[in-house]
């Protein structure tokens, strides 16, 4: 009863609670209203029932009294929903037709107006076309004969605040300048291309900022430039020229040469030549002279200017030299030697000794010096006036004070080794280095340097090339002669080769006399020669032949009665005489050993995948039995244990039973020793 009475009175609070509540909707719902939203610009003229816009339009949505949007595109956008609060204007630009769903809603979510449909249509207007400014010439080919800078102008529409623009061209002839593949106009257009059509085609491009593009009307001119003349052509290039004047004569290119209003215009040094003749003859006055030449015409624009510098020049040779240094090659002089230093008639000779600061005293043309040690001397030709010098030329002199020794014989090619006699001069103590090597220095106590004290008769047998270099030395100023040299071409002769055999030949046997079984091995080899090439032809039975060739040491195998020809050569060697050997052999037959037969298995993809499972089923099975194995290793000793123990406890309860056993026994007797004793006191 108790609980009864107080489930009514809470069923009665709440209730008395949801009614306050609901009241309390009713009541805001009731005095709260919210008027539609207002959106802006109107979108109905009366006319047709819609307005007309020409340009991108801002359009405003906006909730009074407190109200707060929510907004619908014609594509069922929401623009405005619940997740948004709080917002009770809104703006927004459309660049197409456009509906939208507007209302206004508390913000309790509770009050709501009716649904406004604003429909705005949008219908923007394309660019004007842009002008190309200077025009065309497509009926005056003659009109323009400079370069053209096209510029290209477009006019923005004042009424459209939204509208960026551009203008974009092409010079390929037909192209449509479609927005992605033509040309953004940024400067001038250079036109210079001659004697054909250019055509230009250009399109005012409107963009506004969601992306969207108009295209104006196509415009296209196209312009034509007078060919320009060809360059004159030289007879004679422009450089330097010496000792001689020239005759320049200009010619026009082929495309000219039938307009006889194309004239050919020549200066030279900035001086314009009357009559010319299209030619010009240029003096040897020692000067540099700037020639300048053009071909204008009626029909052509003026050519490309040609610019030529011709050099004419007095010829200043350098010196030459009497005896020259070479006259004795690099072995120089004995003693002492005059030499005359020479330059052309019109020049004076400018000398002096390499390190010294004074010249030589020469006062013409020609110079005499006498050397008596080793010098060097720098020579140059010098004009009479002294204003230009010719090319320096360095010469350098060698005296020697000992006399060279002699080398003989002189240079030659020799078979066999060669006696080469070094010998000193009758006049001097004899005194010889002598070397084989080509780089190293000729001086005593140096490594490859041989040092004598008389004539010396060298032996040259190796063969090849061999250099033999000498001078004579005096110890006492340490001074040697001018070097002696010789080359020698020594060819040797190959020796007999040693040829040996398995099996071995017996007492008085030879190869041609020995009978092989099944086969023979000749090896070949020369002891004090290494690495002779073989060249081996092996002759067989049956008419075939066999070709190779070998570095000896080497062998070959022979399996068959044939003959072997075989020639030996080495570089700087004489070819051998050609060795022939007789192979005779019989073949006897052997029992080959059994095998058993064999079948080609193709291992195919498909055979590789069942052999890959087969090895799988193969090691899974295997762990199986080595798993079982384990297991049954691990019951047999746990059983053994078991078994073990319980062995030890039946043993034990033996054991506790024998002890009882005993002690019965034990009693017993004592009782059987009480009664005899107690028999024998009665």
């Amino acid at each position: 009863m108790f609980f009864a009475k107080g489930y009514t009175k809470g069923s009665s609070r709440v209730f008395k609670i949801l009614l306050l509540i609901l009241t309390s909707v009713f009541v805001i719902k009731v005095i709260y209203t919210l008027d539609a939203p207002s959106i802006l610009p109107d979108w109905n003229n009366n006319v047709n029932g819609l307005t007309l816009f020409e340009t991108p339009t801002e359009v405003t949505f906006e909730c009074k009294a407190g109200g707060f949007l929510r907004i619908e595109d014609n594509e069922n956008k929401v623009l405005l929903d619940n997740t948004v609060r709080n917002i009770s204007r809104y703006s927004t630009v459309i660049y197409s037709n456009s509906i939208f769903k507007a209302l206004c809603i508390d913000e309790l979510l509770i009050t709501k107006t009716s649904i406004i449909i604003a429909n705005y249509t949008i219908s923007l207007s394309k660019p004007s076309s842009p002008t190309l400014q200077p025009e065309g010439n497509e009926n005056d080919i003659y009109l323009y004969r400079d370069p053209i800078f096209l510029v290209l102008n477009y006019t923005r529409d004042t009424n459209d605040a939204y509208a960026s623009y551009e203008v974009r061209y092409s010079t390929w002839k037909g192209d449509n300048v479609d927005y992605e593949t033509s040309t953004l106009y940024m400067f001038p257009v250079t036109i210079n291309k001659k004697g054909s059509y250019t055509y230009v085609s250009a399109r005012t491009f409107k963009i506004y900022p969601n992306g969207l593009r108009l295209a104006s009307e196509l415009v296209s001119q196209k312009y034509y430039l007078m060919k320009q003349c060809g360059q004159p052509v030289p007879n004679i290039k422009p450089g330097k020229y010496i000792d001689s004047s020239v005759t320049i004569s200009f010619t026009k290119e082929s495309s000219d040469s039938s307009d006889s209003t194309a004239k050919i215009s020549i200066y030279v040094d900035d001086k314009k030549l009357e009559n010319n003749n299209d030619k010009v003859s240029i003096p040897n006055d020692d000067k540099v002279h700037v020639v300048n030449a053009f071909i204008e015409g009626n029909n052509c624009t003026k050519s490309e200017i040609f610019t030529g510098e011709y050099t004419m020049e007095l010829d200043l040779k350098t010196p030459t030299f009497n005896p020259p240094p070479e006259l004795e090659g690099d072995n120089g002089f004995y003693a002492e030697v005059t030499i005359s230093i020479e330059c052309p008639l019109h020049s004076n000779v400018k000398a002096w000794f390499q390190g010294s600061s004074s010249l030589i005293n020469c006062t013409s043309n020609i110079c005499n010096v006498t050397i008596k040690d080793r010098s060097r001397i720098i020579a140059s030709c010098l004009s009479l006036d002294e204003s230009r010098s010719g090319g320096s030329i360095l010469k350098e002199y060698k005296i020697y004070h000992i006399s060279k020794p002699t080398i003989s014989p002189e240079p030659k090619e020799n078979v066999g080794p060669l006696n080469v006699d070094l010998t000193c001069s009758p006049s001097e103590t004899c005194h010889i280095l002598y070397t084989f090597d080509e780089d190293v220095e000729i001086l005593p106590e140096t490594e490859g340097v041989f040092d004598v004290q008389s004539n010396i008769t060298l032996t040259i047998s190796n063969p090849g090339v061999t250099l033999v270099r000498a001078v004579s030395f005096d110890p006492d100023f340490e001074e040697k002669s001018p070097e002696v040299s010789s080359r020698y071409y020594i060819t040797g002769t190959l020796p007999q080769p040693v040829v040996s055999v398995k099996p071995d030949l017996n007492l008085n046997e030879t190869i041609e006399t020995k009978i092989f079984i099944n086969t023979a091995v000749l090896n070949f080899d020369f002891q004090q020669v290494p690495s002779v090439a073989g060249n081996v032809l092996i002759i067989n039975q049956d008419g075939t032949t066999e070709q190779n060739s070998k570095l000896t040491p080497f062998s070959l195998v022979l399996e068959q009665n044939c003959t072997v020809k075989i020639n030996f050569t080495k570089l700087h060697y004489l070819p051998s005489s050609e060795y022939s050997y007789s192979i005779h052999m019989i073949k006897i037959a052997t029992n080959p050993p059994f095998t058993f037969p064999s079948i080609p298995i193709v291992l195919t993809s498909e055979l590789v995948a069942a052999l890959m499972k087969a090895e799988i089923v193969v090691l899974i099975v295997a762990l199986v039995f080595l798993s079982s194995l384990i297991v049954a290793v691990v019951l047999v000793i746990i059983l053994k244990k078991y078994f073990k123990k319980k062995q030890e406890a039946q043993i034990r309860k033996f054991d506790l039973r024998f002890e009882e056993v005993e002690l019965q026994q034990l009693n017993a007797n004592e009782d059987d020793l009480f009664e005899e004793e107690d028999n024998q006191l009665v």
